[in-house]
């Protein structure tokens, strides 16, 4: 009974010595001998899907579409979807997606009033989707360009902190239309005050006095409304 105790013992301590400098080759390739842990198999982390809602409007507004041949689609409930440049139309129990080529225009109502939208390529070939009417006078037109970016992934596997899925994020650029060409501007001072500078004296005066901030869009709308009624 003692020898069969001893040989046991012994067994289970050549087993343990063979696992604690060679591992076990099931699953994890476990080797420790020569200097550290190798060859363990990486668990692969899945990135989810891209979510965010892709729509310039979380809702349906109620509006109108302008198509390329001239028809005319009243009073429906739209969606401009940001991703694909098309307008969904909800008509009774379905709904109808206009693809961007056969826009030509469309407008909505919204809580700020009616929203105006023209076809960016009317202006410049090289964008896009749709533009919005923010200011329209006769010397300049300014436009806002909604669009999408994505806010990739940043899970971090050993910290378990952060997102494992990118993420569409709506941002805006502007535009202003002057002497036929379509220029992008930057909600600086300087940029704002460029497009207008035969009355930028006028223009800034009518800022400061106003209180109206250069980084917000509602207040350059007022600066180029301004600037159209001079």
């Amino acid at each position: 009974m003692r020898k069969l105790t001893v040989f046991i013992l012994a067994l289970s301590l050549s087993f343990f010595t063979a696992y604690s400098q060679h591992g076990v080759e099931n699953g994890f390739n476990v080797n420790v001998s020569g200097g550290g842990i190798t060859n363990i198999r990486t668990i692969p982390h899945k990135k989810g899907e891209t979510k965010g809602d892709v729509y310039m409007a979380d809702t349906w507004s109620q509006g109108n579409v302008l198509l390329e041949d001239e028809t005319v689609i009243l009073d429906y409930p739209l969606k401009y979807n940001l991703k694909s440049k098309e307008i969904e139309i909800k008509i009774e129990n379905e709904i109808k997606v206009a693809h961007y080529n056969t826009v030509n225009s469309f407008s909505w109502m919204s809580l700020n009033g009616v929203q105006n939208f023209e076809k960016a390529s009317v202006y410049d070939k090289e964008i896009k989707g749709f533009l919005e009417v923010l200011a329209d006078g006769e010397k300049i037109k300014l436009f806002s360009n909604a669009y999408l970016e994505i806010l990739e992934a940043n899970y971090n596997v050993t910290m378990n902190a952060g997102t494992n899925h990118d993420e569409y994020v709506k941002k805006e650029k502007l535009f202003v239309y002057k002497n036929e060409t379509l220029t992008q501007i930057k909600k600086t001072k300087k940029s704002v005050l460029s497009v207008m500078k035969d009355k930028e004296a006028e223009v800034k005066i009518f800022a400061k006095s106003n209180g109206l901030k250069y980084r917000k869009s509602d207040d350059i709308v007022k600066m180029v409304n301004y600037y159209n009624s001079l």
